[in-house]
């Protein structure tokens, strides 16, 4: 269960779980900053009149996410590449 400050692991996870779920975490953190850009878009577009109440729910300072978003926009998701 992942939580604001960590993450709870269960005592009898499995090697394979394990693994598994440090993968999972690697994807997220690797691609969070496209992933926020493209909910910003996305709440720009969609909700122009209050997307900006939402802002906070990132817990990013407003320019930041700007910045995410203006890339987000001049790279479309089938023009990104993934690091190998």
């Amino acid at each position: 269960m992942t939580t604001r400050v960590g993450l709870k692991l269960p005592a009898t996870l499995s090697y394979d779980r394990w693994e598994k779920a440090g993968l999972h975490i690697f994807q997220i953190a690797d691609s969070s900053a496209w992933c926020l850009g493209d909910w910003f878009v996305y709440g720009q577009e969609r909700y122009a009149d209050r997307y900006q109440t939402g802002v906070p729910a990132a817990g990013l300072d407003y320019q930041t996410l700007r910045n995410y978003a203006w890339v987000a926009r001049h790279f479309e998701l089938w023009r990104r590449r993934a690091r190998a």
